[in-house]
Order: structure tokens, then sequence, then C-alpha cells
């Protein structure tokens, strides 16, 4: 016979087993998430950046002879298109040469000739943006005012004011290529001949009135009224001749810098130049363009020396001086040469590289050895402000530095580091 407490004591058994086995449960969830397997705990050592250092040293490196490519760069081409000579032409057509490709061209020169009229070369900073003319002010008059002034052909000061010793300097340029100076508008031409007829009507009036048949005069006109028109008419005829003087089209003037100029190309009597080039032009040095490490950097600051090379003939040479050095270029180059400074080299007159020619190279100054800190070349690091490292322990900081030497994966540096100072190497 079952007890009547046995029930009660079941239950309240039941209740205690639930609810350690939910204790026993909840225990063993939390401590499996906890735990990680050897693979997970892998995985995620693999995610971690581990700090490399690396201390300074005491060294003596023998600097590695610098070596680096680059690509010539033969002077700036340009492509002249030359504008319409006059608002009535419909197309413009090189109607005549007087150069060859390769010739050097001079200013105060016309080397070809558009719809029969001159295309005339002058020293000008910039590219003439309208037509000139005798009462305008400007730059851009002062500009040709120089110009001419430097083929000795403007004689007086340049003042940006277009008077009668430019229009004068303007048809001797003319004169010098053999071609007609340009004539003024028909309005202008129509503006003097108006002026002369009301100069020569005013000069008719002021004559004595003739006699009539019984001999009485013809009602007296005022004689200082007469003269006064007169004195009119003449301002008039001589400001309208003024403005009529020779002028300048833009047209007709090719710009070119100080700088020798040679004709790369021409097209031929009779090719439509509307909108093809009439002359293509090259200006200025050639240069190399080559992208240095920050050791290489060193044997080629401005000023120093080197020898070009050709990539693909090395028999083919000639000497260069560092006209430029960049700012450190953090990207790659199109070419994929790794970031570092643009190094620009400039060559004699004597170059013999063609444009765009690939060349090697080398600093004329022999690599030196040098002695003092080190640090592992890969610690070294760029930015717009310069070269640095990340030292000290913990959390490191920047400390600029200044590559003396570098060779066989070592920097020597001008810096506030000391030997035995803690550099990060990566991380």
């Amino acid at each position: 016979m079952v007890s009547e407490q046995s029930g009660p004591r079941r239950a309240r058994w039941l209740a205690v087993w639930v609810v350690v086995s939910l204790l026993v449960t909840s225990v063993a969830f939390a401590l499996g998430t906890l735990v990680r397997s050897p693979s997970e705990a892998a995985a995620a050592n693999s995610r971690e950046k581990v700090p490399v250092t690396a201390r300074v040293t005491q060294r003596e490196i023998t600097a590695e002879e610098t070596v680096v490519t680059g690509k010539v760069a033969a002077g700036t081409r340009r492509d002249v298109v030359p504008a319409a000579t006059s608002a009535s032409a419909s197309r413009s057509v090189l109607t005549g040469r007087s150069v060859d490709a390769g010739a050097v061209l001079l200013p105060g020169t016309a080397p070809i000739e558009v719809n029969s009229r001159p295309l005339v070369t002058l020293t000008l900073p910039f590219d003439l943006f309208r037509d000139l003319g005798p009462g305008m002010e400007g730059s851009d008059v002062r500009a040709v005012q120089e110009g001419l002034a430097g083929l000795h052909l403007f004689r007086g000061t340049p003042d940006g004011r277009f008077g009668r010793q430019t229009s004068a300097a303007i048809r001797a340029l003319y004169a010098r290529v053999g071609a007609s100076a340009p004539a003024p508008s028909t309005e202008l031409s129509s503006a003097v001949e108006a002026a002369n007829e009301a100069l020569t009507a005013a000069e008719a009036a002021l004559q004595p009135a003739p006699t009539s048949p019984e001999g009485a005069l013809d009602a007296p006109t005022s004689t200082a009224g007469l003269e006064a028109a007169v004195t009119k008419a003449r301002a008039d005829l001589a400001a309208a001749t003024a403005a009529a003087d020779t002028p300048l089209p833009a047209a007709e003037i090719l710009s070119l810098p100080s700088a020798p100029v040679q004709l790369v190309s021409v097209a031929a009597v009779g090719t439509d130049v509307t909108e093809a080039p009439a002359l293509t032009l090259r200006s200025g040095d050639t240069t190399v363009v080559a992208r240095a490490s920050v050791a290489a950097a060193d044997q080629l600051a401005v000023g120093a020396t080197a020898t070009i090379t050709g990539a693909s003939d090395t028999s083919v040479s000639a000497s260069a001086t560092v006209t430029a050095v960049s700012d450190f270029r953090s990207a790659a180059t199109e070419e994929g040469t790794p970031p570092g400074f643009d190094i620009t080299l400039t060559l004699g007159a004597d170059s013999v590289f063609d444009d765009g020619a690939l060349v090697v190279v080398t600093p004329d100054q022999a690599p030196e050895a040098a002695s003092g800190p080190a640090v592992p070349l890969v610690a070294v690091r760029h930015d717009s402000d310069g070269s640095y490292v990340m030292a000290g322990g913990g959390t490191p900081a920047r400390v600029a530095v200044t590559v003396v030497a570098s060779g066989q994966g070592w920097a020597i540096v001008e810096s506030g580091l000391h030997v035995g100072d803690v550099v990060q190497v990566s991380g």
C-alpha cells in the first residue's frame, strides 16, 4: 500500500532534477562558446597583425650602385591648326611653304602661307586671342610690342597701347617676310574717305565768296565759324586715319616660345588645314624622367650628373644633369615601377635618343661608404611630409629620418634615433 506522503515527495524530486538539468545544460553551453578548436584558433591567429620590430644598430654600409630606368621626352609637341584668315573664307588651304621638317623656326619668319596670307612667327608668351588694331590696349598689345622690339622693329617703349609706332613695326615685320601688311577694315577705310571729303568741303567753304553780277558781295558768313569747321574736319580726318593704321590679325601670327623650336612636320601645299594640323612643332629641352627609390634619389639630387644609356643598345649614351626631383610618389607608375621619387634629367642639345626611348640612368658620382645608426630598409616609410620610422615599444611614435646610405637591406639614417632603440618593421 502506497503512503499518501510518497506522491508529493516524488514531485519535489522531479522538480529538483529538472532545475539541475537546466543549470548543467546552460553551463555547458557557456563553456562551449569559450572553447575554440585548434583550427578555429589558427584561423583567428592568421588574421591578427603581429608587430615585427628591430633594434637600431651601428653599421658600416657601402652604398650599392644606383641604376634606374627612365623614358626620354624630346621636348613639348604642338600641332598648329591655322585659324580662318578672313570671315569670308570657307576653308583654310596651305598655299605656300618655305621650310621642311627638321628646320629650326626663328621669330620674324613666315614658314607657311594659308589662303595666300603669311603665317608670321613672333616670340610671344601666349597665343593671340583677338585681332589687334590702333587704339587698343592690353597685355597682349604689350607682348606684341616686346616681340617686335626683340626683332629691333619696335622703336618705342612697350606700354600696352597700340599706336603709330606699333603699326609701323608691324609693317616692317611684314616687309621682312616679303608680304604686304594687313589692311584695315572696309568700315575704317570708308571712315577715312568720308573724313577727307568733309575736310575738302570745309576748306572750300572758307574760300572768299564770289561777287554778284550787280557787283555786290553775297551775304557774309562768319569767318570764325568756317575756320572752326575746318579745324574740326582736320581733327576728324587725323582720328580716322590713325584708327585705320596697320592692324595685326591674330590668324596671321604664330607664337613661339623663347626656346628653340624645331619643325617636326609640315603639310604639303594644297592641303586643306581647316581642321588638320598645318605644322607640328617641338620645343624645350630633351629630358629623361625616371622613378628612383630613396637610396637612388640620394645619388640623383638636383645638380648631379648622370650617364644615359640606351636600354636596348648600350653603345648609345649621353650625359645629363638632374634638374628636378619630385616629392615622394606613393603610387606605382603605369609601367609598374614601385613608389619612389620622379627624377627629371635634362640632356644636352646633341641628344641622340628618340622621343619615348627607354634608357638606363647611372649616376656619375660613385657610391661612398657610410657608417652610423642603421635600421632595416623596410622600416623606412614615406609620405608627403618625408621619410620616417615608427619607433618605440608599446605605442610607437613617428620619427623623421634622412637616409644617408643604403645597402644589403639596411639604411644608415640621420635622426633622433640611438643604437638600441626599437623600430617597427611591419604590423
